[in-house]
């Protein structure tokens, strides 16, 4: 039953991308490619965003799913796509952090050139519902005992997975990472007891909160969420490090017009400023998070050190 609630409830936040399905055999489909399973963060928060543009392009927006190789298979894929500004990638930190653990990458980012940022969201840390950890730092506690213990990897670019090292690091414990190829198919075995626990997106737990199948020990945001008002920040229990929110946006073949990309980046723009794709990212914990090109590309800069700094710590001779 706890499988099957979780699925209906993801298939509830999809529901809002039929009309876009339904019209992908249309030849001039836009399609955003997402390189993670169905039901994470970028796919749902992606399909919110295409259902709101193909509004305002006058054109379908679909949303295609390239999942594995860490993230890496989609923007291989859109890398090598023509420049014409009818594929675009769905982008998260993977963007900023896979360059620098992968070797022989078969894209690289100056194969594509940014259009917008759309959102933010933070993450939570969780743990089985029936976990005997009341806290964070009973949690840890725990794992200084008992070194090992298994956690939910989403890959190691993903944010994530950055801010379980963070926290590894700050408390000098060592989990082992169970890795998954995005999307959702991690949840059960959180829930069941499988994996001790790791972080997630919100929106993938904020329902198993709530009904008590899966324990939110802290949050990502720099405040707390009015979702789950009792969750601690992570800067509050003494993680400043570990609050990092997943950021998302599109890119596009570089090469692409100038032209083309300032269509989609006020397409974007317009959708992520729409009523109701604010009220559909908050019922996620989301919000929007809007910059233009000029201004994405400055902040994958920050993104960039940022991701630098934790590689570091996964390169230590103590990992």
């Amino acid at each position: 039953m706890i499988l099957i609630r979780t699925i209906l409830a993801l298939m509830i936040c999809l529901g809002y991308a039929t009309t876009a399905f339904a019209q992908a055999t249309a030849s001039n489909a836009i399609r955003i490619i997402v390189p993670y399973g169905p039901g994470g963060l970028v796919d749902v928060m992606s399909r919110i965003m295409a259902t709101r543009m193909a509004q305002t392009l006058g054109q379908p927006v679909i949303v295609e799913n390239r999942p594995g190789a860490n993230a890496n298979i989609g923007p291989a894929f859109v890398a090598q796509a023509a420049a014409d500004g009818r594929t675009l990638l769905a982008t998260a930190s993977y963007f900023s952090t896979n360059p620098l653990i992968e070797s022989n990458l078969q894209w690289s980012p100056k194969q594509l050139i940014p259009v917008a940022r759309f959102g933010f969201s933070p993450n939570i840390y969780v743990v089985p519902g029936k976990a005997s950890a009341a806290t964070l730092k009973e949690f840890m506690a725990q794992a200084k005992a008992k070194p090992g213990m298994p956690v939910m990897d989403a890959g190691r670019g993903a944010t994530q997975t950055m801010i379980q090292m963070v926290l590894e690091d700050a408390e000098k414990v060592t989990f082992t990472h169970i890795p998954y190829r995005g999307g959702v198919s991690y949840v059960p075995d959180i829930i069941s007891g499988t994996l001790s626990g790791g972080v997630i997106p919100l929106n993938v737990g904020l329902g198993l909160v709530k009904n008590g199948d899966l324990k939110a020990l802290a949050i990502t945001s720099a405040k707390r969420s009015v979702l789950l008002p009792s969750v601690p920040t992570m800067s509050e229990l003494g993680y400043p490090d570990a609050g990092i929110d997943s950021w998302l946006g599109y890119h596009v073949p570089a090469g692409t017009p100038v032209d083309v990309v300032k269509r989609l980046m006020t397409a974007v723009e317009e959708a992520a400023a729409h009523a109701e794709v604010l009220t559909r990212f908050a019922t996620l914990g989301a919000e929007s998070a809007y910059l233009d090109t000029a201004a994405f590309d400055a902040f994958l800069l920050s993104d960039l050190k940022r991701a630098q700094r934790v590689v570091s710590m996964m390169a230590s001779p103590q990992r």
